[in-house]
């Protein structure tokens, strides 16, 4: 790109423009210089929408909604999918279950595992505890396939 006279791109230039204003430029034809004067007034220019990614076959779909420790899922086109569970959305010491498609897939009493709720409590704490040392902090996995 050849730059304007004042050594800024041409993008710059006709960014400090404003609409209507008077212009001239001095370009070479023919190895002689010609004077083109106009006014600016820029259109803006609408592309056609595009596909932004080639898709070869449809694309799968889960939708999740979760009440209390329940999660049901609605999924088309997947042969599985994974959930994260954590302690900021769902009350680790209740039982937790998934349902997808009508279809109970996951169904725990506690991710706590068995034991007293002070032995429970404990565990958790424990677990927690060396998380937050490695600046982790404490989910579970539930993968679900070839159920939906």
């Amino acid at each position: 790109m050849i730059p304007s006279a004042s050594g800024k791109t041409w993008t710059e230039v006709f960014e400090e423009l404003t609409s209507g204003s008077d212009i001239t430029l001095l370009v070479a034809r023919n190895n002689a210089p010609v004077e083109l004067t106009g006014r600016y007034e820029p259109k803006m220019v609408t592309r056609p929408p595009r596909a932004v990614f080639d898709r070869t076959r449809p694309s799968g779909r889960v939708d999740v909604t979760r009440s209390g420790n329940t999660v049901t899922a609605v999924t088309r086109g997947v042969g599985g999918f994974t959930l994260l569970i954590s302690p900021d959305q769902f009350d680790f010491s209740k039982p937790i279950s998934v349902v997808a498609n009508g279809k109970t897939v996951f169904d725990r009493e506690s991710p706590e595992g068995s034991g007293d709720a002070d032995e429970v409590r404990g565990r958790r704490q424990r677990s927690d505890d060396a998380l937050r040392r490695r600046g982790a902090r404490r989910s579970d996995e539930v993968k679900v396939q070839d159920s939906v």
